[in-house]
């Protein structure tokens, strides 16, 4: 290491002194303020400009003069002052400034932060308020269910993605700890109270606060299962405020709002799936890679790389974000490298126009291989898919050497020793590297923000037209491999198969090699036997008639932000375009569509949308000064007229007063109009009689009535967004039939009927779960989660005469029930409840489409699964008997006779009175039957 970079330990150096702009305080930096003793020993406020400092005169010869012993120890690179001159300077130095407290702190907050503060205050009640009220749905119950195993027997867990990745399953428990920590000390203080007198009335609220803490579960409920995706999306929130530098400050305040009143986030940040917790890291992915672009900080190289590999560790689709992201990133590569190719290229082009055509020349190719690649990448999927269950179903053997699960299993070897091999030879190249340059590591590769040592490469790149290619190349390699040993840290925690025995170190081993494989294969193998199965069995269409149902302000907006992205690109804003529309067309191509889905489409429309409302807010607030004048009052008043009559429209239904809302907007807006024009006059009054005194400007600017009225449009908008975000997360705590957006979820009536058996436990057993339960076929979900502190459960029960007589049975209704009812006679009571409950799907295509050529008329049953979207937005499930014969053209599902005002008045319907549109009340269940034995029937009935 060079001399100058490296001081010898225990020998000071002065620092150089440094030319202007590399180091200098620029002048509209703050100056640094400190304090010194005045002629009244009271302290005045400095700053460094204003600090005079003794002239630099003493040499070495000097201090060896004066002190050789001292000079031994010195090593200088310039004349040094003499030590009573430095001791003199010291007390000039600027004092560091005690930290503020609280108080100061809290005084010091702008507007802006109390905006996200207030935000972040209105979103975690949204998050948390009756967040236990729902039963579990199906899937929530085996994410519960397992987790609960994790941490009963970490060695027994397995990655197994049809449970998605490990990420829940690792941290779910930590709030099952934390539950029964908390109801302990609940509990603790409840027990406290009751010694003292008249405290009783505390102590009961308590103790009843740790029942519901999880004192009687161990702290495993539908609370503390929610708490993760609740608080991760609630993190959500305020994450806006990293990217306001390129979104914009009101952008990036709008994004936090539209994250709190979202529907989909607000309903999914409450639900125990995988997809939320993605969401988050993909947005702090985002907001990482772009401060890290800005501050060069290793902290957010870390945070992004962090991110994707959580992302990978909840949920198999990172593959899609892996490949949009990594393809503009390529884009933005080419698209930084297509001026250097300019430059090159014969003079052909004026040298303005250089820069464009060797972009060009870069990007058409490359798009063009891409649209390709993606083309028959996409279909050679299909036909892997197709492959692998053609090959599961012909050779479906265990010891099968061609079974698709044996063939992977093999790959996964390989992959693990190559993992191996790839990590092996990066460890050696890095400690290769250290040892040739002397294992001095210069502090720059560590450093926050500075400027690493430049490869030949990087001295060419500019980084305000490369920033990309600029960043990528100012990353110190250290900085990268860094990241990797974090990716590689986390990959493994997460993966790792832990042994039974800690101290087995071939355990240790055949963890490590079963976990990291099937970590590395088995999500993209899974992925691939679904996607030809299709779950879900969803059209095309599917996510656009969820956002049209629930999502009308940000897809409104949304679709303005790209617009505005269009005419006004920038880098940020393309990426978000390019963002939304490939994540819309790969998970509206996926084979499995399912309404959680929709929020990482959501996403990259909020941020749209933010770029909308940046736009809208700094028009109006730019000629905010102006706004008390008659004509700005009369149209806010006109605009909130308007809203108050939507609103009481869709709420009271109460025509009178709408039709009074809408005659005073009407006055308000007229008047506006009016006084718009006189002013106008007048100031033309004024210019022809060329008085000194100028008239009022009372003129509105285009833009800004634009502006204001997009303003007006998202105030209306917000009604039925938040309208459906009341009905679908807090109205009814089970509304499948009437919410589209909720997929089988489960009824409230597994809420009674475990209400029903935990009084039986208390009555018979005193609470300490000693009752007896029989639960037959499918219905051990959700009843396996609810059931799971009952250690006398009998799963896959049969009713037999000489076999358990169980206390009550849960019983699927086919076949079970009548079992049990044939077996045992009267010996036990049982009614029957719904299980869980969907949507009707009469909006998809039928299975087969008529139309002018193909008339499908050998096919006619199969156009029982759906009517089309364009007939059942206009009909429901019943479209028109004229309709009922396939072989009219006019039934096109396609070309359905739409007519506008039938689907208005259906969707009309739906939004506000939550009729369901396909016109059917009960559209489908599942259901069980619960037994009681009839010595129990004085206690409680089925």
């Amino acid at each position: 290491m060079a001399k100058d970079t490296m001081p010898q330990s225990g020998r000071p150096r002065t620092r150089k002194s440094r030319p202007n702009g590399q180091g200098a305080a620029d002048s509209d930096q703050p100056a640094l303020h400190g304090a010194r003793l005045n002629d009244e020993n009271t302290l005045d406020e400095v700053t460094l400009d204003t600090i005079e400092y003794t002239p630099i005169s003493a040499t070495v010869t000097e201090v060896e003069a004066t002190d050789p012993d001292v000079a031994a120890t010195l090593e200088f690179d310039e004349p040094v002052a003499a030590i009573d001159d430095l001791a003199a300077t010291s007390e000039m130095l600027p004092a560091r400034s005690p930290r503020p407290t609280l108080r100061q702190r809290i005084a010091r907050l702008s507007w802006e932060s109390w905006t996200y503060i207030a935000i972040f205050s209105i979103a975690a009640i949204s998050r948390f308020w009756g967040l236990a009220d729902k039963p579990l749905h199906h899937d929530e119950s085996l994410h519960a269910y397992f987790s609960l195993q994790f941490l009963l027997n970490p060695s027994g867990y397995l990655y197994d993605p049809l449970l998605h990745g490990p990420f829940q399953f690792h941290i779910i428990p930590l709030f099952y700890i934390l539950g029964h920590l908390v109801a302990l000390g609940l509990a603790a203080i409840a027990a406290l109270l009751l010694h003292v007198p008249l405290l009783q009335g505390p102590a009961d609220f308590f103790q009843n606060l740790a029942v519901s803490a999880g004192l009687n579960d161990g702290g495993a409920n539908d609370f503390t299962v929610r708490l993760l995706p609740t608080l991760l999306g609630l993190a959500m929130v305020p994450m806006p405020c990293l990217i306001r530098d390129r979104i914009g400050r009101y952008g990036a305040l709008a994004m936090s709002a539209l994250f709190t009143v979202s529907p989909s986030f607000v309903y999914f940040s409450r639900f125990t799936r995988d997809d939320i917790y993605v969401t988050c890291f993909t947005l702090l992915m985002v907001a990482g890679a772009l401060c890290y672009a800005r501050t060069r900080k290793l902290r957010w190289l870390l945070v992004v790389v962090a991110s994707l590999v959580l992302s990978y560790t909840a949920m198999e689709n990172t593959f899609f974000i892996i490949a949009i992201f990594g393809s503009f990133l390529l884009g933005a590569v080419l698209w930084d490298l297509g001026p250097a190719l300019g430059r090159r290229l014969p003079r052909l082009f004026l040298e303005r126009d250089q820069p464009l055509a060797g972009r060009v020349l870069l990007l058409a190719p490359f798009l063009i291989v891409m649209g390709v690649a993606a083309l028959i990448g996409l279909h050679k999927l299909s036909i892997l898919s197709t492959t692998i269950n053609t090959m599961a179903a012909a050779h479906s053997g265990a010891g099968d050497p061609l079974n698709p699960d044996n063939i992977v299993a093999g790959y996964e070897q390989k992959a693990v020793a190559i993992l191996l091999v790839i990590s092996i030879v990066i460890a050696l190249l890095v400690i290769v590297r250290l040892l040739f340059q002397g294992m001095a590591v210069t502090e720059s590769a560590f450093a926050e923000g500075t400027d690493l040592a430049r490869s030949s490469l990087k001295r060419r790149s500019d980084p305000q037209t490369q920033p990309v290619w600029d960043a990528l190349l100012g990353t110190h390699w250290i900085r990268w491999f860094m990241a990797f040993v974090l990716a590689w840290v986390i990959f493994a925690a997460f993966f790792w198969k832990l042994p039974a025995n800690i101290f087995d170190l071939t355990e240790w081993g055949q963890g490590f090699q079963q976990g990291i494989g099937r970590g590395l294969l088995q999500g993209i193998y899974y992925w691939l036997e679904q996607q030809h199965v299709a779950r879900g069995g969803q059209p095309w269409y599917y996510y656009a008639i969820l956002l049209l149902m629930y999502e009308p302000l940000i897809l409104v907006f949304g679709l303005a932000g790209i617009v505005r992205a269009i005419l006004q690109p920038t880098r940020f804003r393309i990426f978000l375009v390019y963002w939304f529309a490939t994540t819309l067309l790969l998970y509206s191509w996926a084979g499995e569509k399912m309404p959680w889905l929709v929020i990482h489409i959501v996403l990259p429309l909020i941020a749209l949308a933010g770029v909308s409302f940046e736009w809208i807010f700094a028009t109006l607030l730019r000629e905010g000064r102006a706004w008390w004048q008659p004509t700005r009052v009369l149209v806010v008043l006109g605009g909130v007229l308007v809203v108050a009559a939507i609103a009481t429209t869709s709420v009271a239904l109460t025509m009178g007063l709408t039709i009074a809302l809408s005659i005073a907007a009407i006055i308000a807006l007229g008047s506006a109009g009016l006084l718009e024009q006189w002013a106008r006059r007048r100031d033309v009054q004024h210019a022809l009689g060329d008085e000194m005194a100028a008239a009022p400007q009372w003129a509105f600017p285009l833009r800004q009535y634009l502006a204001a009225g997009c303003l007006m449009l998202a105030c209306a908008l917000l009604i039925p967004t938040l309208w459906n975000t009341q009905r679908l997360v807090y109205d009814e705590p089970s509304v499948a039939p009437n919410e589209m957006l909720v997929y089988v979820q489960t009824t409230v009536d597994v809420q009674k009927v475990m209400d029903k058996i935990n009084l039986l436990d208390q009555q018979l057993y005193h609470g300490q779960h000693k009752l007896t339960i029989g639960v037959t076929g499918e219905m051990a979900w959700p009843f396996a989660w609810y059931l799971h502190s009952y250690p006398n459960v009998y799963y896959q029960y049969t009713a037999s005469q000489n076999g358990v007589q169980p206390d009550v049975i849960i019983a699927d209704v086919d076949g079970a029930s009548q079992n049990t009812t044939a077996v045992f006679g009267t010996l036990y009571s049982g009614k029957q409840y719904p299980l869980r409950w969907w949507w009707d799907e009469s909006y998809k295509l039928p299975a087969c489409s008529p139309t002018k050529t193909s008339q499908c008329d050998s096919k006619g049953p199969e156009w029982n699964t759906g009517v089309g979207p364009l007939e059942w937005i206009t009909y429901g499930a019943y479209p028109p008997a004229a309709c009922n014969n396939p072989t009219k053209a006019k039934c096109d599902p396609l070309n359905a006779p739409l007519n506008g005002a039938l689907a208005a008045q259906r969707y009309w319907n739906w939004l506000w009175l939550r009729q369901n549109i396909s016109g059917v009340q009960h559209p489908g269940s599942t259901d069980f039957v619960f037994f009681v034995h009839s010595s129990l029937l004085g206690v409680t009935q089925p």
